[in-house]
Parts: C-alpha cells; sequence; structure tokens
C-alpha cells in the first residue's frame, strides 16, 4: 500500500488489505507511524499493536509530526528511535528502540575507500570537503541560496585552495535542477547527479550538511560532523535545540567547525539517546508485547 500520508484507503481497498492480514491471526501487528493509511488498517482489529516513528526531526513544534503521533497513541505501543525523540511524544506507553537505519547507514560508510571516491570526483586526495546533502522544493532552494552566498564569501580566503565542496543532489532532482550555474561554476565545486552515492559523498565529508533530511543525524552517527544550513535560523529541529547540532548561518561558523572540529558530537548516539544494536531491541518489544520471555544469556 503506497500514497502520501494524508490518504486513506477506499472502503474496497480497506477491506482488501484487513481480509489479508486477517487470514494470518495475527498477535501482534507492528506497523510504521506515518499516515493514515497505517492507522485506518490498525484501528480494525483488536490485538496488540506497535507502531514504529522513525522520524529523527520530530519537535513540539512541528504540528505535522504531532499530528501524526497522535494518530497512534491511544491504542498502539510507540517505537521510537531515541530519548530525545521519546521525550517529546505525549503519552506513556512508549519505547526508546533505536533506528536500525543508522546502524546499517554508518556500516556502509565505514566499508568505503575515501581515496577512490575522491579520485572519482577529480578532488584532490589532501583536500578538505564540505558535502551539502540536497533535497527538493522551495525550503532547499533556499537553503542552498543560503549555502551559496556562505561559500561565496570564502571564496577569495587563503584556506579556500584546499577546500571543496560536493553537492549531492537529490534523485528527484538528477534530471533537472533548478540550481543557478553561478552556484556551481565556482572553483572548487562538485556537482553529483548520481555519480557517487549519499554514503559515498558523506564518507569523504569532514563537514557534511544538509536543509534538515534525517541523513543528518545519520552522519553524525557514523561519525561526521554533521549540521543544518537554512534560509530561516529559527527552524525547529530536535537536535539543535538539545545542542546536538546547529544550524549554520555564517562562514564564521562553517570555518570555526573546519578549523577547531566538533567535540559536541563526540558520542552522538549516547547524547541524542540512541541505544544501539536496534534490531534486537525491536524483536524484544515484539516479544514483550507477546508475553515471551527473553532467554537467558
Amino acid at each position: 500500500v503506497t500514497g502520501e500520508r494524508e490518504m486513506e484507503l477506499t472502503p474496497s481497498a480497506l477491506k482488501k488489505v484487513a481480509d489479508k492480514i486477517a487470514s494470518l491471526r495475527p498477535r501482534v501487528i507492528l506497523s510504521g507511524a506515518v499516515s493514515k493509511m497505517q492507522h485506518q488498517v490498525g484501528s480494525l482489529f483488536q490485538t496488540k499493536k506497535l507502531a514504529y516513528y522513525d522520524n529523527m526531526n520530530v519537535t513540539i513544534a512541528n504540528n505535522a509530526a504531532q499530528k501524526t503521533i497522535a494518530r497512534f497513541i491511544p491504542d498502539h505501543t510507540m517505537l521510537v528511535p531515541s530519548s530525545t525523540i521519546s521525550d517529546e511524544i505525549d503519552g506513556e506507553n512508549k519505547k526508546v528502540v533505536g533506528h536500525p537505519g543508522l546502524e546499517a547507514f554508518a556500516a556502509r560508510v565505514s566499508k568505503i575507500d575515501p581515496k577512490s571516491v575522491k579520485k572519482r570526483m577529480n578532488i584532490p586526495e589532501a583536500a578538505r570537503v564540505i558535502t551539502f546533502i540536497g533535497g527538493y522544493g522551495n525550503e532547499y532552494e533556499e537553503s542552498l541560496n543560503k549555502f551559496s552566498e556562505i561559500v561565496k564569501s570564502m571564496q577569495n580566503k587563503p584556506e579556500w585552495n584546499s577546500l571543496h565542496i560536493v553537492i549531492q543532489l537529490h534523485p528527484k532532482m538528477h534530471k533537472t535542477s533548478n540550481i543557478p550555474e553561478e552556484q556551481v561554476s565556482l572553483k572548487n565545486i562538485h556537482l553529483s547527479r548520481g555519480q557517487i552515492t549519499t554514503e559515498e559523498a558523506l564518507s569523504i565529508a569532514d563537514l557534511s550538511l544538509s536543509t534538515g533530511s534525517t541523513v543528518t543525524p545519520q552522519a553524525a552517527c557514523a561519525g561526521i560532523p554533521s549540521h543544518f544550513v537554512t534560509s530561516n535560523p529559527q527552524l525547529p529541529f530536535i537536535f539543535v535545540e538539545k545542542g546536538l547540532c546547529r544550524n549554520l548561518q555564517t562562514a564564521e561558523e562553517f570555518e570555526m567547525i573546519l578549523r577547531l572540529g566538533d567535540q559536541s558530537q563526540q558520542d552522538f548516539h549516547k547524547k541524542a539517546g540512541i541505544p544501539e544494536q536496534s534490531q534486537q531491541k525491536i524483536v524484544q518489544a515484539i516479544k514483550d508485547s507477546l508475553g515471551i520471555l527473553s532467554s537467558p544469556q
């Protein structure tokens, strides 16, 4: 079943999905916690229900996220990726289980040879790299304009000669892009339309930036200094509010992080309250809901 988050299944489609699930006689139902359709299906069953919410940027001020979560809270056990996120969600029936995607992402990045990636992108081996992870839509374009302004202000500084920028476009932007030519024709700018993967683009990064993507906490968990850059310095990112990431607005902030490093993101997992071994914790949550005791270690 696919569709936009606010879409609902038609009565006939809902019955078809529900009948299929009922034929399996489930003792527990585990779903995502994103769409109306997921909640529609779950609400038809009286069995125990778990809903996993994997968004890493939810805040109290994010009304859309809170509205989504509120659908599931009354009759689901909410599985959430971190204690930081859990603190933002109303209700008591919650379990912090980590985020399998973060662990898998970090594992993939760790296996990449940065030297080979730099060679493919024509970046000198000794160069320092800022990777800008692309998105799409007006917010992304405004943030890219902000980033370009900062980059232009750094062009004439001595350290620029050893600094390279990789703009990793979102797949939706590979064929058509509204990026003005002057933004990618500056010295040491490399535009990737899929020549390298997101993991490869981050494997060479001394600093990772995005407009609000979950790639930011993913990269931070992989040990890469990772922050946001947006046209609106007041956007309510949970990890910015908690002091674990920044919404960078000036060249001076970029230079400080590149020069001094970023101690605030050491042990990002622990500081953000993201437990490891997330797959095992999710399995354990399912067992708990069924009353199955864990085997002795």
